[in-house]
């Protein structure tokens, strides 16, 4: 019986023996390992940090091909790290033949375990696969001093202001001043509140209602960015302002401390226009006659890019025999006039009686400072018709005035079309006017010697039968500005031909002034948003943007608005230059799942002053982060299973439990027959 346990154990060794060699020559040697790679936080890493690894070298030494090459971070979920990011397996290359950096996006959360090894898995060639670990700088909490048995106040963070260069700004524009801040200390500094301290002679108004700004952590070593958003006051003087910014924060303990720092601002005088204008004249009495009085108002607008202040205007051509004041003096005073902003002047004349019958001239002088105090000035003269008898008794003379004239709107837009309205009098108290042809003219050109107005639909010449004595007739036009005109006021001649109740022919001209302005365009390319997101993870927003307009836009500003939250969500560009262009980079964070509802806010000033926004409205589905079945690795990869090996591999083949069994039985039944033949051989000797 022993012999034939000794041989079953022979036989099973002997096949366990050939089964090891199998499994040995089948067995895949490692085939890659890793040379290099990048953690964004490269020590000092404590529970509850993340941190991203972005770039990996990989190197081929199994001495083949290495094809459909797939890494899976952390496949069995039971290391010391969190997976942040929406995928924890990377697809690649299709093929790696040697050492090859490969750009990669993970990111990750320390729980503050012991083991601060990070396995990672690498599948290829169809069912092949090695493991290994990435070794992460983390301190584990079992090796962190306890709260309990340390002074928390101890533990202060070292906050401080880097970068050297030092932000321009103008007068009376918008500045943004990123700030950013390094924590030079070992210890992490949380809840970071950061407030400019404003006031005194300080020019600067910040552009929110919540002036501090706040980083949520900045770590050992680490920097935290953030910026301010200032308008500088119009008077501000060209020079570098200090501003002190406080810090408020706390370490990990809890334990609050404050701080400071200081940035500098330069402060530039402001580029821009300083003009006022007459934007038109009228009076109250149509007809005015020796010994009247009328009230003259005088309507100025500030056209200008800069505000105006210490304004004085003052009428000039007054005296005795003519056009003289009452109740009121010949200079009035406007203390401030806001761009774009318009005011109208009263002056009451009283018409000598000594006056007669003709057209009079007066002028009004302007005199302003700009709010850099810029002093500026202008004058223009204008007529005012005067009716009444011809004292030599002459012959009376009839006159066609145009006594009222307007543009709709009143400052016209080049490029665009605008309604002239005219009113034509008849001055004569006792002569009719008829056959009148009224036609009108512009001296100024464009560079290409285009008319700067075109009549829409009509002739610039039309005919009034007759005009009776006193009398009035109203004509309006649609006209065409070209394109390519520059801004100014242009002067349009109505010129008049006409013929007396005798048929004596007579000709007059009469002056209209047209403010002309560019107009403002904004276009954009495609904004494009991913039809789903998840909750806390960024969503990058960004599309170009170009001034296709012709006019420089001031005050160029894009942000987001909208139920959350938001990184680099104000975009300030000052000034905007005709045919320039610009990127807008934000991303969006979502809270919550939902719809989630915002707007692009693009606002800028156009050169009248006027205010524009262009809002562009947006929805995004906010979906919960899915589970993944399987998050080793990628939907629809099933690498194949490594045969088992050794014993449990043979033990689980049928074909050679088959064979042992035969041999087994073939074994025993070759014992049995030599018992047998034993017994009768002692049989056969017992017997003799």
């Amino acid at each position: 019986m022993k012999k034939l346990v000794g041989s079953l154990l022979i036989v099973f060794l002997l096949f366990f023996s050939m089964g090891s060699n199998i499994t040995k020559a089948e067995a895949v040697s490692p085939g890659i390992i890793v040379v290099s790679y990048s953690v964004s936080k490269s020590a000092g890493i404590v529970k509850g940090d993340t941190f991203t690894i972005s770039s990996l070298t990989l190197k081929n030494i199994s001495g083949a091909s290495i094809n459909n090459l797939n890494m899976v971070i952390d496949e069995n979920r039971n290391s010391s790290f969190i997976i942040r990011s929406s995928n924890s397996s990377i697809s690649l290359t299709n093929k790696l033949d040697d050492e090859t950096p490969f750009p990669v996006y993970v990111q990750l959360q320390y729980n503050g375990g012991d083991d601060t090894r990070l396995p990672i898995t690498f599948y290829y060639n169809d069912g092949e696969s090695t493991s290994t670990y990435l070794r992460i700088n983390a301190i584990p909490d079992s090796s962190l001093p306890k709260p309990e048995d340390l002074d928390p106040k101890q533990f202060i963070p070292k906050l401080s202001i880097t970068g050297s260069s030092i932000p321009l700004g103008k007068a009376g524009d918008m500045i943004s001043i990123p700030i950013q801040i390094k924590n030079s200390s070992s210890y992490e500094a949380k809840n970071v509140a950061i407030t400019p301290q404003l006031g005194g002679d300080m020019p600067f108004e910040a552009d929110s209602l919540n002036l501090s700004q706040m980083i949520y952590s900045i770590s050992p070593g680490g920097t935290g960015t953030t910026s301010f958003n200032f308008r500088i006051s119009d008077t501000a003087a060209p020079k570098s302002y200090p501003i002190q910014l406080k810090f408020e924060f706390e370490n990990i303990y809890g334990s609050t401390f404050t701080s400071e720092s200081t940035i500098y601002i330069k402060v530039t005088g402001q580029e821009g226009s300083a003009k006022l204008l007459v934007k038109y004249i009228n009076w109250s009495n149509p007809i005015l006659l020796p010994g009247d009085t009328t009230a003259l108002n005088i309507k100025l607008i500030n056209s200008g890019s800069l505000p105006l202040k210490d304004i004085k205007a003052s009428l000039l051509g007054l005296k005795e025999d003519g056009f003289t004041l009452y109740g009121g003096s010949s200079s009035q005073y406007l203390n401030y006039l806001n761009k774009g902003e318009e005011t109208t002047l009263v002056f009451n004349l009283a018409v000598s009686k000594k006056m007669t019958k003709g057209n009079y001239a007066l002028s009004v002088k302007l005199e302003y400072k700009d709010s850099t105090g810029k002093e500026g000035s202008d004058e223009q003269q204008f007529f005012i018709p005067v009716q009444g008898d011809d004292n030599q008794g002459t012959k009376t003379v009839p006159k066609i005035i145009l006594d009222q004239y307007s543009s709709s709107p009143s400052i016209v837009k080049a490029g665009q079309n605008f309604q002239l309205s005219m009113s034509f009098l008849n001055t004569s108290e006792a002569k009719l006017v008829k056959n009148i042809k009224i036609y009108l003219t512009v001296n100024e050109t464009s560079t290409e010697g285009a008319n700067i107005f075109t009549p829409v639909n009509s002739s610039n010449t039309f005919f009034i039968d007759s005009i009776e004595p006193k009398g009035k007739v109203s004509k309006s036009l649609t006209m065409y500005t070209i394109p390519d005109a520059k801004q100014k006021t242009y002067t349009i001649s109505a010129n008049f031909e006409y013929e007396d109740g005798e048929g004596n022919e007579y000709k007059a001209t009469e002056l209209i002034g047209v403010p002309v302005t560019q107009i403002t365009n904004v276009d954009t390319s495609e904004i494009a948003f991913p039809p789903e997101a998840y909750p806390g993870q960024p969503v990058p927003v960004s599309f170009d943007f170009y001034n296709t307009g012709k006019t420089l836009l001031r005050n160029f500003m894009i942000k987001l608005e909208g139920d959350f939250q938001s990184q680099n969500g104000s975009y300030f560009v000052g000034n905007f230059d005709v045919g320039a262009s610009d990127r807008y980079e934000a991303s969006i964070i979502p809270s919550a799942p939902g719809q989630l509802k915002g707007a692009i806010i693009i606002s800028f000033d156009d050169p009248t002053g006027q205010k524009s926004e262009i809002k562009k409205d947006f929805t995004m589905n906010v979906i919960e982060m899915p589970a993944q079945e399987n998050p080793g690795m990628d939907p629809g990869m099933k690498p194949d299973i490594p045969k088992e090996g050794g014993i449990k591999g043979l033990l689980k083949n049928k074909f050679l439990l088959i064979g042992l069994g035969i041999i087994a039985i073939a074994i025993v039944t070759g014992v049995i027959i030599r018992k047998k033949i034993i017994k009768k051989r002692e049989d056969m000797t017992l017997d003799e």
